[in-house]
């Protein structure tokens, strides 16, 4: 009998140790036991999480994530669309986004620009192109000798040569800056720079740019008789004005009318005559070929 009770007494120190790794089995199946082994947050730091502050964002959440590429889709958030503003300037619409899943880049819009030739204001006008300045010579015998030019499509050329017009430059009035009417180098500056911008018009405005003004820039005779007292002083005895007005006008110029009674004939020769006064001085006063047969 005592040998029996001393092989339980053997027994009985493993049966125990047994019936203890048993119990934490059923512990770990036990759902009233397992909230205590469990850790809330796998992954996440609890103390962090209880020491942030209200409105930091969570490591892990979504709330408040920063927009930096973290999540492999470019830096954009997976929820409503990120229409950053564009570093070059250009103005974008919120509506407008692209087609490549709804990734929410924005797209630029064109915004009409002033310099942009079909653009209304890119348009020019008169009031435009004409200087606010008395010109120099040079600078209205450059745009008149670019604008009024003769050639197989037009015949608009009012002076031969831009000695000549420097030579009946130098005999206008200036005038006043803006000048668009009366006989003065203003005046015809102006009307040449309306030629060069607008070449439909030349028709009109090179006469009126022209050694004669064409009824524009003075009348005809007015421009005349200036330029007969400045190239050709002493062909006159008489009154100029007077003499003039007796001799045809045929309306416009240009340097194709070499002969004929008419102011056009004798202005194409107050031009010869800045070159030859000697011969064409005459021609000038209404000698032939600017004389009736």
């Amino acid at each position: 009998m005592a040998i029996r009770w001393s092989g339980w007494l053997a027994v009985l120190p493993l049966s125990m140790a047994c019936a203890d790794v048993l119990g934490l089995h059923r512990a770990s199946l036990d759902p009233e036991t397992t909230d205590s082994l469990v850790q809330p947050n796998v992954g996440v730091d609890a103390s962090s999480e209880q020491n942030a502050p209200p409105d930091a964002p969570v490591e892990g959440s979504d709330a408040g994530s920063d927009p930096s590429p973290a999540r492999g889709d470019g830096g954009l958030n997976d929820g409503a669309p990120h229409h950053a503003a564009p570093q070059d300037g250009t103005q974008t619409d919120a509506a407008q986004v692209d087609s490549d899943g709804g990734s929410g880049r924005a797209l630029p819009v064109p915004t009409a620009s002033s310099n942009d030739p079909a653009s209304p204001s890119a348009v020019p006008s008169p009031s435009t192109v004409i200087d606010a300045v008395i010109p120099s010579c040079e600078q209205y015998c450059d745009a008149v000798m670019d604008a009024c030019v003769t050639n197989e499509d037009e015949r608009h050329a009012v002076y031969d040569s831009k000695y000549s017009c420097l030579k009946h430059c130098a005999q206008f009035p200036p005038g006043e800056p803006g000048d668009l009417s009366g006989n003065s180098l203003a005046c015809r500056h102006a009307h040449a720079l309306v030629a060069l911008s607008f070449p439909g018009e030349r028709q009109f405005e090179c006469p009126a740019a022209g050694p004669g003004g064409d009824g524009v820039c003075g009348t005809n005779c007015e421009g005349y008789c200036s330029l007969m007292d400045g190239l050709c002083p002493e062909t006159f005895d008489g009154d100029c004005a007077a003499v003039c007005s007796a001799v045809p006008d045929l309306g416009g110029y240009d340097v194709s009318q070499i002969e004929g009674n008419s102011l056009q004939c004798r202005f194409y020769h107050l031009g010869a005559a800045t070159v030859s006064p000697q011969f064409h001085c005459a021609h000038a006063a209404g000698e032939q070929p600017c004389a009736d047969e």
